[in-house]
């Protein structure tokens, strides 16, 4: 069955794995660069994560649809 703590632990460990590898390059050029391409990365991970949760609802919407439909 789900375990949302679980979940919630390897979801939270993957981003913040993928979020530090990113930045860690970022940060490694100048400062100008950092901040330009820090916000713009920063709201690309932020359409990402709304994407993912976005699909994640469909997902659930189309299992619990196709549950109802063989009852």
């Amino acid at each position: 069955m789900f375990d949302q703590t679980d979940f919630e632990r390897r979801f939270y460990s993957l981003i913040t794995e993928e979020v530090n590898y990113a930045f860690s390059e970022l940060l490694e050029k100048d400062a100008a660069y950092v901040q330009q391409e820090g916000l713009k990365m920063l709201r690309q991970i932020m359409e990402a994560l709304h994407s993912i949760a976005e699909e994640s609802v469909m997902q659930g919407f189309y299992g619990l649809l196709a549950n109802k439909k063989r009852n």
